[in-house]
């Protein structure tokens, strides 16, 4: 949080203590934020009011976009472990190949429909830019008053991800709390990663299904 603060105008709670206790479990106290999550305020907004917040979203999220990463690493703000919306850790890597191969995409390889696979060689043999991601932006972090956002927490799984990731962790992270609001926030600031979210689908689909 002190990272996005210091990079952006994004309103995070102020931290003011990191604690540790006896078993190697880590606590924060931060700042108070008087207001509702997204998901219990959003269907008692108006339709310009939501996409008033969907407006401030994506404002942020090119501030965030914008800070420049080190290299080309897949890592977290510490250059450290990264984890995804479900606390899986991994990581780091040092390039967008090696973060591919452990991530688990080359699984899909003769596995998939021709068309998937040719979508598959392309991602593979792209150069994917490394941005700065939140990469749990459900309703329930994103906290409102008065119609606009007040703050935006849970920063746990934060760091530099390929372009795509965010939208894919959106689609995922979001499930049926706000039916809507991930189309919304996807087709308005992250358009254009319809077939990374394929890809992920499959591999999901292939990991978690059989």
């Amino acid at each position: 949080m002190a990272f996005v603060r210091a990079h952006t105008s994004i309103p995070v709670p102020r931290l003011y203590e990191v604690l540790l206790d006896s078993c190697g479990r880590h606590y924060i106290v931060m700042e108070y934020i008087d207001a509702c999550e997204l998901t219990i305020t959003w269907s008692s907004l108006s339709e310009d009011q939501q996409k008033g917040i969907i407006s401030e979203l994506g404002r942020y999220w090119n501030e965030l976009r914008q800070i420049p990463a080190t290299g080309p690493a897949v890592c977290a703000v510490d250059g450290g472990t990264v984890k995804d919306h479900q606390g899986r850790e991994f990581g780091p890597f040092p390039s967008f190949q090696d973060f591919a191969t452990l991530y688990g995409y080359f699984i899909l390889r003769g596995k998939c429909d021709s068309s998937t696979e040719q979508i598959l060689e392309n991602f593979l043999a792209k150069e994917h830019r490394i941005v700065f991601t939140h990469c749990d932006l459900a309703p329930r972090n994103i906290l409102v008053k008065d119609g606009r956002i007040a703050s935006i927490i849970d920063w746990e799984c934060a760091g530099w991800f390929p372009e795509y990731w965010e939208a894919n962790q959106v689609e995922y992270s979001n499930g049926l709390e706000i039916p809507d609001f991930g189309d919304k926030f996807i087709k308005s600031i992250l358009p254009g990663f319809e077939n990374e979210q394929r890809l992920e689908y499959e591999l999901s689909r292939h990991i978690f299904r059989g």
